[in-house]
């Protein structure tokens, strides 16, 4: 069996390394062999274990984080589906369906071909066959989807300075997408509540002044989350790309209160929320 791809992470930050192979036919191997070149790979039976739970796939891209595998597979039905693990024994559905019910919902459909993930603010980017880029932050509600060629893409991989996502078609020709264009720095309230509730801060620029905003910043660790609030979204999602441009990479935007649904009670009144 020729595996085609390998990932590995560090367990428990220890030092033994578990690692995840692809095979030429679809199929997901694991090993804990540290042998460089003759690994004894075990079969990863995916379909069989999850059988009427999750779809029938082929998969297509592997990749991991810190803590996870992530391994992306194409369903009977043609539609990319993605998975995540943390030793490879069992995995669960990762949400692709991107948007909101004010400007719709889309899904990610073509064939993930490139899995790439930023360390530095805990992002995976998602390579598809039909030109389109999926990122999947830490939100699980918050997949960000837009199309990035109109050419078929057959490969993905950070510029050497990591300020662009370097696309090669299948022409041969690489494109350079501006890492900021790719970032997803919308969150969702639910997880914003969560980390905030866990240390993290809410500025709310109806309040807060944006030429203010470097002595909030100095406040914080550069690890910290920030979240921005505002109006109408666009001052929220400015703080946001400029905190993060001053090496705060935890920093996202909540959006406008206008745009938030009506039937909720304040739902971001900071009293009220947290």
């Amino acid at each position: 069996m020729i595996v085609k791809s390998v990932c590995k992470k560090i367990i428990d930050k220890g030092l033994e390394l578990s690692y995840i192979g692809l095979d030429e036919h679809g199929s997901l191997w694991m090993s804990t062999d540290s042998e460089p070149l003759n690994k004894e790979w075990k079969p990863i039976d995916f379909n069989t274990i999850y059988k009427n739970f999750y779809p029938v796939c082929k998969f297509t891209a592997i990749g991991a984080t810190e803590q996870d595998f992530v391994a992306a597979g194409t369903g009977e039905d043609g539609l990319p589906y993605v998975f995540r693990s943390l030793l490879g024994g069992v995995w669960e559905s990762v949400n692709l369906l991107c948007g909101n019910s004010l400007i719709g919902y889309q899904r990610a459909s073509g064939m993930i071909v490139d899995i790439i993930y930023d360390q530095k603010i805990k992002q995976l980017f998602m390579i598809c066959e039909n030109g389109e880029l999926l990122t999947i932050p830490d939100c699980p509600k918050c997949a960000k989807l837009y199309r990035v060629s109109d050419e078929k893409i057959t490969s993905g991989r950070f510029s050497k300075d990591n300020s662009d996502i370097l696309i090669t078609t299948s022409s041969g020709k690489e494109l350079a997408i501006e890492w900021e264009s790719a970032v997803q720095i919308r969150v969702s309230p639910d997880y914003a509540r969560q980390k905030i509730k866990e240390g993290g801060i809410l500025v709310d620029l109806r309040e807060t002044d944006l030429d203010d905003i470097d002595e909030v910043l100095d406040t914080q660790h550069k690890e910290s989350f920030i979240a921005f609030l505002c109006n109408y979204g666009v001052q929220a999602d400015q703080a946001a790309k400029y905190a993060r441009r001053k090496g705060y990479h935890q920093s996202y935007s909540l959006g406008g209160v206008r745009f938030f649904d009506t039937s909720a009670k304040e739902p971001f009144s900071i009293d009220i929320a947290f």
